[in-house]
C-alpha cells in the first residue's frame, strides 16, 4: 500500500545536540528494518556547462562485460552473479579507471528503478534514468570523480534522449550529498516505509506531482 504525504521539506534542520541523535535512532530502526527512507533527488539533464578537469592518468568508460572482474575487486561484497542480472536488465555501470584499477563507479538504470535499501522500485517515465550504487574507494575521495563522472554520465544519457536524472541518498549520508548539488542535482521528496516484515506501508512525500506517482503497488 502505498501513502501520498506532500508540503513537507525532504530534509529538516535540527539543533546540533538532537541531530546525532536522531541518526542513531533512524539508523536503529533502519537496520531493524522497521522504519527507512531515502531523499529523493532530481535534476534535468541537459547539456552541462560546468567544467571539470579529470585528475591525471584518470578515465571514465562504461563497464564492459569482460570487465566485471575489475569492477568484483573494487566491489568485492558485490557478486558476479548480482552484477550480470543488473547487466542483463540494461543497467549500465559508468566506472573511473586509474592504474587498470576502477576507483569509482555508478549504475543508471531506465524504465524501473531497483531501490534495494527500500525493497522496492520506482517506475520510470520514458524520459528518464535513475543513477545508484555511486561509491568511491577510499584512497580516491576528494578528487571530484563523482561530479566528473556525474558530468560524463549525463552526457550519454541526453545524448540518447533522457531528459532528467533521479537518484535517492540516505538522509543522514550528508557527504553524499555534496558531489550532487554540485552538478545542480537538488531533493525533490522523500521516500520510504513503515512496517514489519509484509505488513509495510510505502509512502512518498514531496512537491513534485510526477514523483508522487512513482511507487509501484
Amino acid at each position: 500500500m502505498t501513502k501520498h504525504i506532500q508540503d513537507r521539506p525532504p530534509i529538516g534542520r535540527q539543533p546540533p545536540l538532537i541531530r546525532p541523535l536522531a541518526d542513531l535512532w533512524f539508523a536503529a530502526l533502519g537496520a531493524a528494518r522497521i522504519y527507512r527512507r531515502l531523499v529523493l533527488l532530481t535534476r534535468p539533464l541537459a547539456p552541462s556547462a560546468l567544467e571539470l578537469s579529470a585528475p591525471a592518468g584518470v578515465r571514465i568508460d562504461v563497464l564492459a562485460p569482460e570487465e566485471i572482474g575489475a569492477y568484483l575487486a573494487f566491489r568485492p561484497e558485490q557478486t558476479g552473479a548480482e552484477i550480470g542480472i543488473r547487466l542483463s536488465r540494461g543497467h549500465l555501470c559508468f566506472a573511473a579507471w586509474h592504474d587498470r584499477q576502477i576507483v569509482h563507479a555508478a549504475w543508471g538504470a531506465t524504465e524501473r528503478a531497483p531501490i534495494e535499501y527500500l525493497s522496492h522500485e520506482i517506475e520510470l517515465s520514458p524520459d528518464e534514468v535513475f543513477i545508484f550504487d555511486s561509491f568511491t574507494a577510499p584512497a580516491s575521495r576528494g578528487r571530484n570523480l563523482s561530479p566528473l563522472r556525474a558530468v560524463v554520465m549525463g552526457r550519454h544519457y541526453h545524448e540518447q534522449g533522457y531528459r532528467r536524472v533521479l537518484t535517492a541518498v540516505h538522509p543522514e549520508n550528508r557527504v553524499g550529498f555534496r558531489p550532487l548539488l554540485k552538478v545542480g542535482t537538488r531533493p525533490v521528496g522523500l521516500i520510504g516505509y513503515v512496517g514489519i516484515g509484509p505488513l509495510r506501508w510505502h509512502f512518498c512525500r514531496g512537491r513534485d506531482d510526477r514523483l508522487r506517482r512513482r511507487l509501484r503497488k
